[in-house]
Formats: C-alpha cells, sequence, structure tokens
C-alpha cells in the first residue's frame, strides 16, 4: 500500500476536526467589559494627548474662521495640496485655498486632505475606510497626511469606532478599514526610529466642532 505523503495527512486532521468538533470551552468569555479603566479627560483631550504621543500634530479649529487660518498657516510650509472629497474642497475655496484634484498630478503632490470615519480617544487612532471619495491610496501616498474630523467623530475605544461605522453603513462594512496611529514608522534598521517608512512621515488631525 502507497505510504501517504504529508500533505495527505494534514488534509486527513483536518477533515478528522470538522467531522469530529471539540466542545467550545469559552462560552462565557465577556467580550464587552472594557479592559481599560475609562479615563476621566474628555475624549477631544485624550485623543489629542495620544495622538501627539505618536508623534501626529493635533490642531483644534473652534469655527471655521481660525480653521482657515490654521490650515493657510501650515499649508505654507509645503506645496501641492490634494484633496478629492467634495465637503472638504468647498472648504478649502471658501477660505481661499488652492488645490489639486486631477489624479493624473497625484505623484507629484506633497500633502493629501481627507475626511475620517472615526477618532479613536484611547489610543490617538485615525480610522479611515475606503468608502470615502479619498479612496484608498490619499491617506498612505503623501508625505504629509491632513485628516478633518469633528467632534461627533470621537468615541473612547475601537470597539466603539468600529460600532459607529458598521450603524452607518447598515451593518455592510467598507471593504478597506485602516487605523492609523501618528505617521508611518519603523525601527527595523538598527533600532533607529525612521518616519515616513510605509506611508506618511508627518500626520496632522484638523479637529472642528459638529
Amino acid at each position: 500500500m502507497k505510504e501517504a505523503t504529508s500533505k495527505e495527512k494534514i488534509l486527513k486532521r483536518i477533515r478528522q476536526a470538522l467531522i469530529y468538533k471539540t466542545d467550545y470551552k469559552f462560552a462565557d468569555i465577556d467580550l464587552d467589559t472594557n479592559l481599560y479603566v475609562q479615563s476621566a479627560e474628555d475624549d477631544a483631550v485624550q485623543f489629542a494627548q495620544a495622538f501627539s504621543a505618536v508623534n501626529g500634530k493635533f490642531i483644534y479649529n473652534e469655527n471655521m474662521q481660525a480653521f482657515g487660518q490654521n490650515l493657510k498657516s501650515l499649508l505654507a510650509r509645503y506645496s501641492g495640496v490634494f484633496c478629492l472629497e467634495k465637503s472638504i474642497q468647498n472648504m478649502l475655496e471658501e477660505s481661499g485655498i488652492d488645490y489639486e484634484f486631477n489624479e493624473a498630478r497625484l505623484r507629484e503632490i506633497g500633502v493629501s486632505i481627507t475626511s475620517c470615519e472615526a477618532l479613536i480617544a484611547r489610543t490617538g487612532s485615525v480610522l479611515i475606510t475606503s468608502a470615502t471619495e479619498s479612496g484608498r491610496r490619499l491617506s498612505v501616498y503623501a508625505p504629509v497626511h491632513i485628516v478633518i474630523a469633528y467632534t461627533n467623530q470621537l468615541f473612547p475605544e475601537i470597539k466603539d469606532a468600529l460600532q459607529h461605522v458598521r450603524n452607518k453603513y447598515n451593518g455592510t462594512m467598507p471593504s478597506l478599514l485602516s487605523i492609523t496611529t501618528g505617521p508611518s514608522r519603523t525601527s527595523d534598521i538598527e533600532k533607529t526610529l525612521v518616519l515616513g517608512a510605509h506611508g506618511p512621515k508627518e500626520m496632522f488631525v484638523f479637529l472642528l466642532e459638529a
């Protein structure tokens, strides 16, 4: 009789495992209680602290006038602003800020401006999906990424932000969800921190009142 190969042995074990299922030992595990103590800080303050701790730049804007002034001041340091989202384009136009939207020139841009789905206060993270007009590329392509967010997009934990997205899209999650915590970084080479390794080397969040 021909001896079974290693591959056949593995497949046989998988088939047996599927036929003879074992009892699930963790049926009563608690998946709802928070692992972390809730912060006494406001979500906006907690996000700003956590985001700044990972080299993100947080800018609060009390109104549209402040937003325009703060953004103009920041963009004076850079060249080539790219934006695809109509609502943000309107904000830029109201503030007298020029921008590019022709995707043929995407390689030339220095700054991308996008919206987000949520801000996660405890970790200082930004949740972005492919469902926005910015799509998949814009949040990671340019060396500088600016996120426009609102106070009603702040959530204490990741699970709260994910539930918000689930509710927003009626239970159907977008094809891509990305949770970004500060600028792209790596310490793979001689344990030296390098920013901008696999994406933007600078990241800003402009927070507006909803």
